[in-house]
């Protein structure tokens, strides 16, 4: 008994020892404080007082009523490196404007940003300076209000006022590196035979817009939280030192308005959303991960307003170990939004890795939400990512069921090489750089079930969604083997 005590003893100093380093590094910048004390109210921005090593981004997704128009706008922030001042206030406005021009941010790459995907064109990225990021937490716990420039963006609202003057344009060296990574990607998914396949990847036109618009949502559908399960990470929230956390802010909702594109020969372009279909979720935290897969869309063929999320981040880092999250709320029943999302997070140090998945469906005509999610342990099938060397396409396929025998089976597929180039955090870097393909045109079926095939089954949801967000990026082989495995 003493022996086993003095064991248990020396493996818990050495657990301190090894992760106090990086419990103080985050308590100094006040990140677990801020997880904490906002650890119910997961919608509002976390940032104050957080100097550096920090982003944080809340995604909206606009799709008009005829699901011909697709759009998604991503406001955020993102603080890098504390041991250097803003390159613009050490320098001359000129030299500040000469780093600007060459993209060049290598001492302090902060700011504050406004990203929009228009379907099939480049993205777009408004660069703004940090102090023009401002918030507003209130008490309401799935409201959030920020401000960057002159836009506005709320849980109910948004307004664009986006001039051109503040693009911010990849670099051909950045781009370059890009689809050096992205091509790497696709023959990670090739058999060996094939790995010669000539793979395109499209680069879209630039064409400098400014943007407005003004757009209100409504009967907003927030996921339903409790004491245990305060946001779509579950028991995982608290757990504040993780590196990254999520949460959806709306499953669905209707959205009323238009945005206006104006290029530089001053032609104006509208895209009608009024009757559209929406959805936000936000993240937040010190580093993004390495390996994922995401998927969304709440514009299905047979039922408007059905909601689901799946959103699998693998290899979160916990500071203490590798955490493997799969996250997916789902509401059938409104144009449903869907979202896959897997990823793969650097570990500071590892001492254990636990495979898991976050998986909600909400089904809004009976009202019955769905948990597939670790702490309701759940049974994972299946998890695989895989591409045509003929046709190029992209296919990720989940199944997942639960202790009550409900089921729930995600197709949905790209053609690789059309996505747009997004900016996501890099901690090793410190900067915002060339990270992910997305695509707002991938395509999706989604079936859930109860009962055993070949047996008796109830159908719960049978439909093909439009219109969709995919991403998949990183080591997605070796992601499915470990989340099915």
């Amino acid at each position: 008994m003493n022996n086993r005590l003095s064991s248990s003893h020396v493996l818990f100093g050495i657990l301190v020892a090894l992760s106090t380093p990086i419990l103080i590094n985050f308590i100094r910048n006040n990140y677990i404080l801020s997880n904490f004390r906002l650890l119910y109210y997961p919608a509002q921005y976390h940032g104050n007082h957080i100097s550096s090593d920090y982003f944080e981004g809340w995604y909206f997704k606009l799709v008009s009523e005829d699901k011909t128009a697709s759009l998604a706008v991503i406001p955020g922030i993102f603080k890098g490196n504390i041991g250097y001042k803003s390159i613009r206030k050490e320098n001359s406005k000129s030299d500040a404007d000469n780093y600007h021009k060459h993209n060049d941010y290598s001492l302090d790459d902060s700011h504050a940003f406004v990203l929009l995907i228009n379907r099939g064109h480049e993205c777009l990225y408004y660069r703004y300076d940090v102090n023009e990021f401002k918030s507003v937490n209130t008490k309401e716990k799935d409201a959030f209000q920020i401000t960057i420039g002159h836009n506005h963006f709320r849980h109910d609202e948004m307004v664009l006022s986006l001039p051109s003057s503040h693009l911010w344009q990849p670099t051909d060296s950045e781009y370059e590196t890009f689809l050096s990574s992205v091509m790497t990607d696709y023959r990670r998914l090739l058999p060996a035979e094939n790995n010669t396949t000539e793979l395109e990847v499209v680069r879209h036109p630039h064409i400098p817009y400014s943007i407005r618009g003004v757009i209100a949502f409504e009967n907003v559908t927030p996921l339903k939280s409790t004491m245990t399960i305060p946001s779509v990470m579950g028991i995982f929230q608290y757990i504040p030192w993780l590196e990254c956390f999520h949460q959806i802010i709306s499953l669905d909702h209707i959205v009323h308005g238009e945005i206006t594109f104006i290029n530089d020969k001053f032609v104006e372009t509208s895209i009608d959303l009024e009757n559209g279909r929406g959805y936000i979720e936000k993240d937040w935290g010190i580093n993004f991960p390495k390996t994922w897969i995401w998927a969304q869309s709440n514009n299905f063929i047979k039922e408007a307003g059905n909601s689901i999320l799946v959103s699998k981040p693998v290899g979160i880092n916990s500071g203490l170990g590798h955490i493997l999250l799969f996250d997916s709320p789902y509401q059938p029943m409104l144009p449903l939004p869907i979202q896959i999302s897997i990823a793969e997070v650097p570990l500071v140090q590892s001492f254990y890795h636990i495979a898991g998945a976050l998986i909600v469906v909400h089904h809004s005509s009976t009202n019955v939400t769905y948990n597939f999610s670790t702490y309701k342990l759940p049974h994972r099938h299946s998890l695989k990512v895989t591409l045509d060397p003929t046709t190029h396409i992209q296919n990720v396929y989940l199944h997942v069921s639960d202790r009550d025998n409900n089921h729930l089976e995600v197709n949905v597929w790209r053609k690789a090489g059309t996505g747009v180039p997004l900016r996501a955090p890099n901690k090793e870097h410190k900067k915002m750089i060339l990270t992910v393909e997305e695509n707002l045109d991938a395509e999706m079926t989604v079936k859930m079930w109860n009962g055993n095939e070949g047996g008796d089954v109830e159908v719960i949801m049978d439909d093909t969604a439009v219109s969709a967000g995919l991403e998949i990026v990183g080591d997605v082989v070796k992601l499915g083997k470990e989340y099915a495995g």
